[in-house]
């Protein structure tokens, strides 16, 4: 069972690794194509799968720890159970989106940047244009949706791709635990399902919400980062013994890849992760050479910074000012800011008890075994420098723990948790019954599953939520709003786009060009700006007020009370 596991979970691994890998290439040297991308991509799948198994897969998995003994039907049932539990609540509603219920409404990130992102790429082939919003940032994620839009020429699958990452990140989460501790595999998938999709059922006092909460969140590169961190880990040399922290080096490459093109901030955790394998290295290195390692290593973890490289060529440093900016907001630049201190949430206390007492066991007791507490000190730290992790925008306001950006962190906090109760976990296991324990858990996953059976509520009109923020209609003369005059009316057109959703801008085939004109934040004059033809303005009930000088250059073709749209006077 848990060779199934770690197949299917090294496959799912193997085809994003191949496909970020791909798209870095690619998209540097500006041929990123159909013609190029797909065929790479597979080929990459295939060969990252054998260099998976053949490498040390097979040693990697002989040497997880032995589960306890549990009858065999009953822990299969649990791990089906457990696995049709995250199928049917996070990753099949994801999947059909925009149809289901998930992400009713496009997320701003996804409208102002990730989906633009991704279609540039996929128009240009390339991504050297800086001029579109955080066109600097990683593209790694954004190459996932480019990939998708590359096989079906629209949005069809952006639901599957997040639908993926989300499976992928329970099943790492799964190799993490199945490291930690000697539960039974069917156990131990069980509980995870239910910690998994445990937002189904409540949010408040839920330190796991975030799993479910991101799983429906489409657009977002959040839960694409933590795949790639909680990768990382579960690769790592760490186990619940010494005999159980071998490393397995094409996972943590594949991982550290992923993270380094998505994500920097992602290698404050995942760089103290290999120091211990370079150290090993490096003791060994006289009698036992490492090339082979460090050469495959180097190879496939460089691509992924490449676009450090191209933005210091182009404008002259890793991010502009504007984004240095946001490390202000991180919660390690505001240990002494009182209303950190003063409002700290309940999950983030509950996330310090846990990570105290695991270390303080660790002392005492020596279990957890000390990689698994220093693993989640280490994910910790990374998580409270990470920008953001506390604030946004402004720091004179109650803090507000960004918990999408410590997905992986929730993650390892619940591997220690089920490393803490191992010891009665197993008691429970050897005293009762198997069917007292398997009954139980079928009926409450199929109560669970009756319970968020309205995800699979299909409504073709959620499909709007790909061409309008407005559900409802706003517009005059028969358009449904200034995006439905832009869609219907607009081709081929270099559109300026002022407090509205950049993505609705590029119209059907996508070939409309929208712009900001102030991107590379602070630094928008080291960068080509395109010459707008039309302005569309979505006020958001703000006074849309021009002056009379800017009236001598604009004229309004369309106005509704929610946008406007101008069109530029020839000179």
């Amino acid at each position: 069972m848990r060779r199934f596991f770690l197949s299917l979970y090294a496959a799912l691994l193997a085809f994003f690794f191949a496909q970020v890998f791909s798209a870095q290439v690619l998209g540097l040297t500006g041929i990123y194509r159909a013609i190029t991308a797909i065929p790479l991509t597979l080929l990459l799948t295939i060969l990252a799968i054998l260099v998976y198994w053949r490498w040390s897969g097979n040693a990697f998995l002989a040497q997880l720890p032995e589960e306890i003994a549990f009858p065999a039907w009953a822990n299969r049932t649990l791990a089906i159970v457990g696995m049709l539990l995250v199928l049917a609540i996070a990753v099949l509603p994801t999947a059909l989106w925009p149809l289901s219920p998930v992400s009713e409404t496009l997320h701003w990130d996804a409208g102002a940047y990730h989906f633009p992102k991704a279609v540039e790429l996929y128009k240009s082939g390339n991504v050297w244009d800086l001029s579109i919003p955080y066109g600097e940032f990683p593209f790694g994620y954004e190459s996932m949706l480019s990939f998708a839009l590359l096989v079906a020429g629209k949005e069809t699958f952006f639901g599957l791709v997040h639908a993926l990452t989300a499976l992928t990140v329970f099943l790492g989460l799964w190799l993490m635990a199945r490291r930690a501790t000697t539960l039974p595999d069917g156990v131990l998938m069980f509980l995870l399902g239910l910690i998994f999709v445990s937002e189904a059922v409540t949010v408040k006092a839920n330190p796991f919400y975030i799993f479910l909460d991101q799983s429906h969140m489409i657009g977002k590169n959040d839960l694409f980062l933590a795949m790639g961190v909680i990768a990382a880990f579960a690769h790592a040399p760490l186990g619940r013994a010494p005999q159980n922290s071998r490393v397995h080096l094409p996972g943590l490459v594949y991982a550290t890849l992923l993270v380094l093109a998505t994500k920097p901030a992602g290698m404050f955790a995942v760089t103290p992760l290999w120091l211990p394998v370079l150290w090993d290295w490096f003791k060994g290195w006289k009698n036992t050479p490492r090339w082979r390692e460090l050469g495959f290593a180097t190879f496939f973890i460089v691509p992924g910074g490449l676009w450090a490289v191209r933005n210091l060529f182009i404008i002259h440093t890793i991010f502009p000012e504007g984004v240095w900016e946001m490390n202000e907001w991180s919660i390690a630049n505001n240990l002494t800011n009182p209303y950190f201190y003063n409002y700290l949430p309940r999950n983030f206390v509950f996330l310090l008890l846990v990570l105290g007492i695991s270390l303080l066991l660790t002392l005492l007791r020596r279990k957890p075994y000390w990689r698994i507490s220093v693993a989640f000190l280490i994910l910790f730290v990374g998580f409270i420098f990470t920008p953001e992790s506390g604030f946004m925008k402004t720091t004179q306001v109650p803090t507000q723990t960004a918990w999408r950006l410590g997905i992986a962190l929730v993650a390892y906090e619940v591997v220690v948790l089920l490393a803490l109760f191992e010891p009665l976990i197993n008691a429970v296991l050897k005293r009762l019954p198997a069917w007292i324990i398997a009954a139980p858990a079928v009926l409450i996953a199929l109560g669970l599953m009756i319970y968020t059976r309205d995800l699979y509520r299909l409504n073709p009109q959620n499909a709007i939520v790909l061409r309008d923020e407005f559900r409802e209609p706003v517009g005059v003369d028969g358009y449904h709003s200034a995006y439905d005059f832009v869609q219907k009316n607009l081709r081929n057109a270099v559109i300026q786009i002022e407090g509205g959703v950049f993505y609705y801008m590029y119209g059907p085939g996508y070939t409309n060009s929208p712009t900001k004109l102030h991107y590379p934040l602070g630094r928008e004059h080291m960068v080509p700006q395109l010459d707008p033809q039309y302005l569309v303005v979505i006020p958001h009930g703000d006074p849309f007020e021009p002056s009379a000088d800017f009236m001598k250059k604009w004229k309004i073709i369309y106005r509704d009370p929610e946008g406007i749209v101008l069109e530029r006077i020839a000179p």
